[in-house]
């Protein structure tokens, strides 16, 4: 991850070098958001992966009367890192890393 640039900004003290406070540009933070964002739908995908391959091992049975077209999507997903998933396939992952980012910045809805 690219790091991202400060820019320090002196606070009002008694000493004038004493406290600098690092102040980020909105393009960095948005950079930063959109990264965080994509970090958080890959750790989403993976987590979604092995909850189904766990699922898969545990419940043969019912694994096996699911209809084929999902046990083919289903078992290609598990398979696929995400950044390898067409586009259409991470907006789910990232709608999930929205709702974690949300909950971690106290924006969930209540």
């Amino acid at each position: 991850m690219e790091k991202l640039r400060r820019y320090w900004v002196p606070q009002i003290v008694d000493h004038p070098f004493e406290n600098w406070t690092p102040v980020y540009l909105a393009s960095d933070l948005a950079e930063r958001r959109k990264q965080a964002r994509e970090a958080l739908a890959a750790y989403a995908h993976e987590a979604w992966a092995g909850w189904m391959k766990y699922q898969r091992e545990r419940c043969l049975d019912a694994w096996a009367h699911l209809p084929e077209w999902a046990r083919q999507r289903w078992e290609r997903q598990m398979d696929t890192e995400y950044k390898d998933l067409p586009q259409e396939e991470k907006e789910s992952d990232r709608a999930e890393a929205d709702r974690i980012g949300d909950i971690c910045f106290g924006e969930e809805e209540r």
